[in-house]
């Protein structure tokens, strides 16, 4: 047998390589009017000289990304790009947002937190600055970066300084790393109208692999207790911090949200190093058929192929629980991207588990998933959304793995409403700003459904 020497990789070729991913799937959503001919010019400019070095090419690279005007659009280097695929390292339950403060200097503020989880237990709180990690000074490093300083082994610790809103104390807290997921729905029977309404509140913190789950249970008990009427609690639900989920190997998934991780795929089996997720499992770890044909249907098209990551649980948890409250047949969300996987209706394949008129509570920190299902029952007749404008996210990442084993993580598609509606940067306009009463509800519920059938 002859052996043949590994490829050598030449720094125009990762160049290369990077430009090309983005001219196959990048999605402008912007309004930056990305072309591929201004692209493909932008390529003969970027390779016209020799690259000397491997960190001359990723600084190539990481320029050419903040051209595309693109947030979410970046450049990973090797060891970045290592933790973010590693699964045996999960965080604190907190999501970081670079904020430029008035003398232009970013600051690393917590855009969401789990409720009751690791972070919030022991005394962050929304909108609190991290100042260090471990006695790390973290100013001038970015959230990914921090992500990661955060992260390690399941029941280790991690001391951070934080400052506490904008001119409040500065603590310093300990915080031990959990990997089990908790419960992210609280429930109760509130009765109205001197008792003779009885209306199902539903809290849905986080979405989690407990998440349909756990809902399914309360909605069901709730209707037990005589609930005629039901409450949606989405407000401060940023769509999840997904530490991970019991399947065929333990996964660690992503803090970003909506990201598909760039691997390979063989016999229906999602792999990455040592991990290997069996598609069909997690899918009934969520209670559904949507995840494995999806799952199956990208790897079937895309040269990409995709491990478990926190788009598909997260987007897909919004979609099975929406499908809960709608009826066969009724459009869940589509999904526009360049290439044909993002190109899609999702459609409800069940019968609703309720019929019964629902209200959906909502604010500026519904995000993600939470506006999934909050755009789908309200295009769909089936509930009033209450409270204010919706955060407005919508857009859904993947992450491609580079030769010398850096990546890119790369704007590939949006989530529109079915009332096709761009989420992103817009949100959802709630109906009513305060609770209306029950029978303003109905009348509301029943106008819209007339409407739809012309």
């Amino acid at each position: 047998m002859v052996l043949t020497a590994p490829e050598v990789v030449t720094n125009e070729g990762l160049v290369e390589e990077a430009w090309q991913i983005v001219n196959d799937s990048f999605l402008d959503t912007g309004r930056h009017r990305w072309s591929q001919d201004t692209w493909q010019l932008k390529r003969g400019d970027i390779l016209s000289n020799s690259i000397q070095t491997r960190s001359k090419a990723h600084q190539i690279i990481k320029r050419m990304l903040a051209s595309l005007g693109d947030p979410y659009t970046r450049f990973l280097s090797p060891a970045e790009f290592s933790k973010m695929a590693r699964y045996d390292m999960t965080g604190i339950g907190i999501n970081l947002r670079e904020v430029p403060d008035e003398n232009g200097d970013v600051r690393l503020k917590v855009l969401g937190i789990i409720l009751d989880g690791p972070a919030h237990s022991s005394g962050v709180r929304q909108g609190d600055e991290i100042l260090t990690v471990n006695n790390m000074e973290v100013k001038g490093k970015s959230a990914f970066e921090v992500s990661s300083l955060l992260q390690g082994p399941n029941g280790t610790s991690v001391t951070i300084q934080v400052k506490h809103g904008n001119c409040g104390p500065v603590e310093l807290i300990e915080v031990q790393r959990q990997l089990v997921a908790r419960t992210p729905v609280f429930y109760r029977l509130e009765q109205t109208d001197s008792g003779a309404t009885h209306v199902g509140y539903l809290r849905l913190k986080e979405f989690n692999a407990l998440a349909r789950k756990d809902l399914v249970i309360a909605m069901k008990r709730l209707q037990d207790m005589g609930a005629s009427y039901f409450i949606l609690d989405l407000r401060d639900n940023l769509g999840g911090l997904v530490q991970g989920v019991s399947v065929d190997a333990m996964v660690k998934f992503l803090h970003y949200d909506l990201v598909i991780m760039g691997t390979s795929c063989r016999n229906n089996l999602f792999t990455h190093g040592e991990v290997r997720c069996d598609a069909r499992s997690i899918s009934n770890a969520l209670g559904g058929e949507t995840l494995h044909k999806l799952m199956l249907h990208l790897c079937g098209n895309s040269k990409l192929e995709i491990v478990c990551a926190r788009f598909i649980v997260l987007s897909l948890a919004g979609i099975e629980i929406a499908k809960l409250f709608l009826n066969e047949g009724d459009t869940v969300i589509y999904t526009v991207g360049r290439e044909p996987q993002f190109q899609q209706a999702i459609v409800t394949d069940t019968s609703p588990l309720i019929q019964a008129p629902v209200v959906v509570l909502v604010n500026d920190k519904t995000a993600s998933a939470s506006e999934i299902v909050a755009s789908a029952l309200h295009d769909n007749c089936r509930a009033v959304l209450v409270g204010k404008r919706t955060y407005g996210k919508g857009l859904i990442q993947s992450v491609f793995e580079l030769q010398d084993g850096s990546g890119v993580v790369i704007t590939v598609g949006k989530y529109v409403t079915p009332n096709h509606k761009d989420i992103n940067g817009n949100g959802i306009e709630p109906d009513f700003q305060k609770l209306p009463a029950w029978d303003d509800v109905s009348q509301h519920l029943s106008k819209c459904s007339m409407l739809q059938q012309g």
